[in-house]
């Protein structure tokens, strides 16, 4: 064969490669005009939800549809702060320590610090507590370096919104 010969083999490939393709693209677009598929109506934010039933507030003459002036709400913050549930008190730390523990504060943001008793900084850690009514758990791994001391503290606290400063200092001590 001659290179002319394989150039016409070529595009006559190509030619019936491309009117396949164009055929079938034209009967998929002429299948979904027959369906005429029409697209779904999305929800509003006022769509959807089940009919309310009066609250024991609505009962109580206290109008459901209205917010509450400001400053007249009855929100209880619980559990403001940092609990630590582990390590506790006195248990013996290795690398890497597991800190479990519940926060709400300050942007959620728990700050981690373990320090010997030389005050030296073995390592830190952050983790995401809460900020809001009620206080979330975390759990948390500190990787450290060893001790040069045989006891040292866990340092957890929360930095203030206003200036930075330290807030909701919890310390435990720990052996190692």
């Amino acid at each position: 064969m001659n290179r002319t010969n394989i150039i016409a083999i070529v595009v006559l490939i190509a030619l019936i490669l491309i009117g396949t393709g164009s055929y079938l693209v034209w009967q998929n677009q002429k299948r979904l005009e027959e369906v005429n598929i029409e697209p779904a109506s999305l929800p509003t934010p006022t769509t959807n939800f089940p009919a309310s039933t009066p609250s024991a507030s609505a009962q109580n003459g206290t109008s459901i549809n209205r917010q509450p002036d400001a400053g007249t709400g009855n929100k209880v913050i619980k559990k403001l702060g940092i609990t630590i549930i582990e390590p506790q008190e006195g248990s013996f730390a290795s690398s890497p320590l597991i800190i479990r523990g519940y926060a709400n504060v300050f942007g959620g943001l728990v700050q981690l610090k373990l320090k010997d008793t030389s005050g030296e900084t073995l390592g830190t850690t952050t983790a995401m507590g809460c900020t809001g009514e009620e206080a979330c758990p975390f759990e948390v791994p500190l990787i450290f370096s060893k001790s040069q001391t045989a006891s040292g503290t866990l340092e957890t606290f929360s930095n203030s919104a206003k200036d930075g400063s330290v807030e909701n200092l919890v310390t435990v001590p720990v052996t190692f």
